[in-house]
């Protein structure tokens, strides 16, 4: 990448800071990625953005902070699902806590592999509802916790929730939602639909 080419995505000028340029977009993308549920698509299309940004940043003379190293998260085997919900959301919380604090395109990418594995381990612990769409379903809108967590108490869901448990839910409840949110997902980031 050349100088004219960085300054298509870095446009610096006598009032713009290369460095707060180059932080200004790699916040815009955390809040962007931090504000959606993680669809693998999307995550690379924003990463290949974000290299290119650090590509012309680097060559306007900026210096890329070292990458961290994230510990790997450990998939445990998941016997509820409130044991899952729970699991998932203490370990979404540090991984946000992570990408927050990500000063570069590597360590954003990191984080957000970790976070794919981690919402794929969390998904197949929910029965599968199979592939059947529905309009006023949308796979990358997650369920409030609250009504979630609500739910669950409500349920005493310690049991492993099975697909016929999940069937036997009013259409309208939370978990049943979730479980088919979940799968539409799963099937979307196995085979690829589109959005």
């Amino acid at each position: 990448m050349n100088r004219e080419e960085a300054l298509i995505y870095l446009p610096m000028d006598d009032e713009n800071d290369l460095v707060d340029l180059y932080d200004e977009k790699l916040f815009e993308a955390k809040q962007f990625l931090l504000s959606r549920f993680p669809i693998s698509k999307v995550i690379k299309a924003r990463i290949t953005k974000l290299h290119k940004v650090e590509t012309a940043y680097q060559t306007l003379g900026g210096i890329i902070i070292e990458l961290k190293y994230f510990d790997p998260i450990e998939l445990p085997h998941l016997k509820s699902i409130r044991e899952a919900f729970h699991w998932y959301n203490q370990q979404k919380n540090r991984l946000r806590l992570q990408l927050s604090g990500a000063k570069s395109a590597g360590e954003i990418a990191s984080v957000l592999d970790e976070l794919l594995t981690l919402t794929r381990h969390y998904a197949e612990a929910w029965p599968n509802m199979g592939a059947e769409r529905s309009a006023e379903l949308k796979m990358n809108e997650e369920s409030n916790p609250m009504d979630i967590q609500a739910e669950l108490d409500r349920t005493n869901a310690d049991f492993s929730l099975d697909l016929n448990q999940i069937l036997s839910l009013p259409n309208d409840n939370v978990l049943k939602c979730e479980a088919k949110r979940l799968s539409l997902w799963l099937n979307f980031e196995n085979n690829g639909w589109s959005v």
